[in-house]
């Protein structure tokens, strides 16, 4: 029972490591590998994966990412908005345009 237990907890933080790394949510991760049209879809991720996890631990040391800590994250939420907006996104991340386009068929 242990053995079997410990294999899951490596596979689920594996899972949330590569999820950390990638700058996706478990949601966006599946959106993406489903049957939805990701070209209209905005991308929340950085390219690098330094600041995938600074936006996820609030810091960019190694020793602070794997210790407990109460500090404030560097992002609020509120920052996508006015990127989104800015950018011609909806506030699910979808194109404006694009959206209109698909109502009208």
């Amino acid at each position: 029972m242990d053995l079997c237990l410990i294999g899951v907890l490596v596979c689920f933080n594996a899972w949330n490591w590569g999820l950390c790394l990638t700058g996706y949510t478990t949601v966006e991760f599946f959106r993406r590998q489903g049957l939805t049209d990701t070209d209209n879809m905005f991308d929340y991720s950085f390219d690098n994966m330094r600041d995938n996890l600074f936006v996820v631990f609030g810091t960019y040391k190694p020793f602070r990412i794997l210790s407990p800590s109460l500090r404030a994250l560097p992002f609020s939420g509120l920052e996508w908005s006015f990127v989104l907006k800015d950018l011609g996104y909806d506030e699910m991340g979808y194109r404006w345009e694009n959206y209109f386009d698909q109502e009208s068929n």
